[in-house]
């Protein structure tokens, strides 16, 4: 009897150990997510963010396009170009969005497949500067010197005259005034090379004053009045528009990867070993605001499989991954916090084109070594 009672007892014991266990377990997953330190769950708490879809288009680019861009035009269709596929690339297709499909196919003159830089001027022509070209024995990777433009109206290209530098990966900034800024990504030369291009006289000059060597990432921050900022080996240069000059101005916080949100801050991510985390920073009064939660995953960011950012109409930050696991964030601006979002139907690679819509949509095209589908990030404006 009391043998029984006591086997009884000790049920009791061992049943209120595992009860306060689990109890015990619960309040620390609890403290660890209200202390901030329990990312992952917190990455996932996403009730009421619109995580938005992504859509394929039913048509094909005609070519298979590894590395290219894309630019909006005046119509709102978009100009799609570059990349390779066999060593043959030499058309640019046409994508209107209201049909929802390639129209047209425009010849080249040359096979320009990656590294070159476009950019929309203000009269809606694009400008293509610089990057490599395929030579006469189809082999990879000659630099160019050349520089074309598309007209927008009568949809055709035309040479225009060439950079004094090969220009490959570099930075190519829109001013202001309707000049083109170009910076190189590496600088082999003891002098400055950097141009600036004027696209109502076809002519190239110079800025004075303390230029940056090399500029190896495409994020720069545009003051209100035109000024910019650029950044080079850790160091922040700012370009004044109205005096043409650039002067060094010291360490300016910044990330692995950056993007500017509007006219005071940016978005900054880290890489560190097994995660990444991202932080605001205010170039006006100098303050740095960390994202509440971490993407529980890192990036090599000095390969070209690194994240690209890109700014939403309504004011988020989609942060997708090419390569490797093809992950794909959003920034919430309002909460100030990464999500994890549906990830892409067809895997990127680096050299994406990427063009807002006029809808405010996000089109990417190429980026794939197998397909020449398009894709479609859509979402609340």
């Amino acid at each position: 009897m009391n043998k029984d009672k006591n086997i009884k007892s000790d049920k009791i014991k061992f049943s209120s150990l595992i009860n306060i266990k689990k109890i015990s377990v619960v309040l620390t997953l609890f403290c660890l997510l209200v202390s901030g330190k329990c990312f992952a769950f917190s990455l996932f708490e996403d009730k009421g963010v619109d995580k938005g879809k992504w859509v394929v288009p039913d048509t094909e680019m005609s070519k298979i396009r590894y590395y290219a861009t894309a630019n909006l035009l005046p119509d709102d269709n978009v100009l799609i170009m570059g990349g390779f596929d066999n060593l043959d690339i030499d058309t640019a297709d046409i994508y209107n969005p209201q049909e929802q499909k390639i129209i047209k196919s425009i010849n080249l003159d040359d096979k320009r497949f990656s590294s070159f830089k476009t950019t929309n001027l203000l009269n809606g022509d694009i400008l293509i500067i610089g990057g490599k070209l395929y030579n006469s024995h189809g082999i990879i990777g000659k630099r160019t010197n050349t520089a074309k433009l598309f007209d927008s109206k009568n949809y055709t290209f035309k040479d225009i005259k060439s950079t004094e530098y090969e220009f490959s990966k570099h930075l190519q900034i829109l001013l202001k005034n309707g000049h083109v800024l170009l910076l190189p990504f590496v600088n082999m030369l003891k002098e400055e090379a950097h141009e600036i291009y004027n696209p109502y006289k076809n002519i190239y000059y110079k800025a004075s004053g303390k230029i940056p060597h090399e500029v190896k990432n495409d994020f720069y921050f545009e003051y209100e009045n035109g000024n910019i900022i650029v950044f080079s080996g850790g160091i922040a240069y700012l370009y004044d528009i109205i005096e043409n000059s650039f002067k060094e101005i010291g360490k300016i916080p910044k990330g692995d990867i950056n993007i500017q949100l509007n006219s005071e801050s940016y978005l900054c991510i880290d890489a560190k070993e097994t995660y990444s985390e991202g932080f605001i920073y205010n170039i006006v009064t100098k303050k740095q605001i960390p994202v509440q939660n971490k993407i529980m995953e890192t990036w090599n960011i000095f390969s070209a499989f690194y994240p690209q950012l890109v700014l939403l109409d309504n004011g988020n930050v989609l942060v997708f991954e090419v390569g490797k696991s093809k992950n794909t964030y959003l920034y919430e601006k309002n909460i100030n916090k990464f999500y994890k979002i549906p990830n892409p139907p067809i895997i990127m690679q680096p050299y994406i084109g990427i063009v807002k819509l006029k809808n405010g949509d996000i089109l990417f095209a190429g980026g794939t070594s197998y397909s020449k589908k398009i894709q479609i990030y859509t979402y609340k404006h």
